[in-house]
C-alpha cells in the first residue's frame, strides 16, 4: 500500500510516492484555500460548504485505511492522538451551532413572511401585530448572535497543530500533519459562514469580537451596529430593513410602516433562498462530521 508522505513532512530521504487519498485531500484542501481570497457572497459560502464536504468525504476514506490505523496504534498514548480526536469534537460543536443559527434564522425569516402576506390588512391603527411580530424577529436574531458569538469566542481557546509532535517516521507524521491541516482548513470555513450569519463580510481580527458584543449591546438598531456601508449581505440587509421598521412604528404611520414591510418583504426573499441553501450545506457536512469522529473513536478504542 502506498505511503502517506507528501507536502506535509519533510525528510533527507528519497520521498515515497503519497497514497492517491492524501493527494486527493491535499487537493481539496488547495481549492478551499483558494477560496479565501473569494467575495463574501451566499454562493460563495455555499461553494465552500459544498468543498468542505468533499474533503471530509476523503478523510472519512483516509481513516478507513489499514495504514492509518496502524499509525494510531502505534502512537495511541501519544498528545496528538487526543488533540485530533478532541479537535474533531470541537469541529462538530462549530458546526452544529453554525447549523442551529441558520435554522433558527429560517423559522424567524418565515413568520416575517406571514407578516408582509397580512400587510394588505394594516388599517388606521398599526396595531400591535405588527410591532409584536417585528420585537419578536429582533429578540430572535439576538439569540442566534449570541450563540454564535459563544461559538465564535471557543475559536481562540485551542489551537488546530500540536507542537509536541516527534516522529521519525514521515509517513506517520505526513498523515497527522494532514489531519491537523484539514481541522484548521475546516475551523476556518466555518468560521467564515458564522461570521456570515452575522451580517459581515468579513471575519473579525484582532479585538473584532468586541464587535459583536457591542451589536449586543446596543438597544438603538441593535441589529446595524458593525456593518459597515457597502458590505451588507442577505442577513445584514433583513436585519436593516426590521431595523427601519421598528424605527417608524413609534409614529404609528400606517403608509410609512406599510412601505417598510414591502420593502422587508422584498429582502426575505433572498434571505430565505440562501439559509435554505446554507442549511442544506450544514446538514450535509454536520453528517459527514459526526461519521468521520465515530470512526476516529472506534480507530482508538479498536
Amino acid at each position: 500500500m502506498g505511503g502517506f508522505s507528501n507536502c506535509h513532512a519533510r525528510s533527507n530521504s528519497l520521498p515515497t510516492r503519497p497514497h492517491p487519498l492524501v493527494t486527493e485531500c491535499d487537493e481539496h484542501l488547495c481549492r478551499l484555500k483558494a477560496l479565501d481570497s473569494a467575495p463574501w457572497t451566499a454562493p460563495a459560502m455555499v461553494k465552500k460548504l459544498a468543498g468542505l464536504q468533499d474533503l471530509q468525504e476523503c478523510v472519512n476514506k483516509l481513516l478507513l485505511l489499514r495504514r492509518t490505523m496502524e499509525a494510531f496504534a502505534a502512537q495511541l498514548r501519544e498528545k496528538w492522538v487526543d488533540e485530533i480526536f478532541d479537535g474533531s469534537l470541537r469541529l462538530l460543536d462549530l458546526c452544529s451551532a453554525a447549523k442551529d443559527g441558520v435554522i433558527h434564522t429560517k423559522e424567524c425569516v418565515r413568520e416575517l413572511q406571514s407578516l408582509v402576506r397580512r400587510r394588505s390588512s394594516f388599517s388606521g391603527s398599526c396595531g400591535n401585530g405588527v410591532a409584536n411580530q417585528v420585537e419578536k424577529y429582533l429578540v430572535s436574531r439576538k439569540v442566534v448572535i449570541r450563540a454564535i458569538q459563544k461559538a465564535l469566542a471557543s475559536i481562540k481557546t485551542y489551537g488546530t497543530k500540536s507542537s509536541s509532535i516527534s516522529i521519525k517516521d514521515t509517513e506517520t507524521m505526513a498523515l497527522i500533519a494532514l489531519l491537523f491541516d484539514v481541522e484548521a482548513t475546516s475551523v476556518n470555513v466555518v468560521e467564515a459562514l458564522m461570521c456570515y450569519v452575522l451580517g459581515k463580510k468579513g471575519k473579525a481580527k484582532g479585538n473584532g469580537w468586541a464587535l459583536v458584543s457591542k451589536l449586543m449591546r446596543s438597544k438603538k438598531g441593535p441589529l446595524r451596529e458593525g456593518v459597515e456601508e457597502g458590505e451588507e449581505n442577505e442577513f445584514a440587509t433583513v436585519d436593516a430593513a426590521v431595523d427601519m421598521v421598528a424605527s417608524r412604528l413609534p409614529f404609528d404611520n400606517v403608509v410609512t410602516v406599510r412601505n417598510g414591510v414591502e420593502s422587508m418583504g422584498d429582502q426575505l426573499g433572498k434571505l430565505e433562498a440562501c439559509v435554505q441553501d446554507l442549511e442544506g450545506g450544514l446538514e450535509g457536512l454536520f453528517r459527514r462530521l459526526i461519521r468521520n469522529r465515530v470512526l476516529l473513536l472506534n480507530i482508538i478504542n479498536n
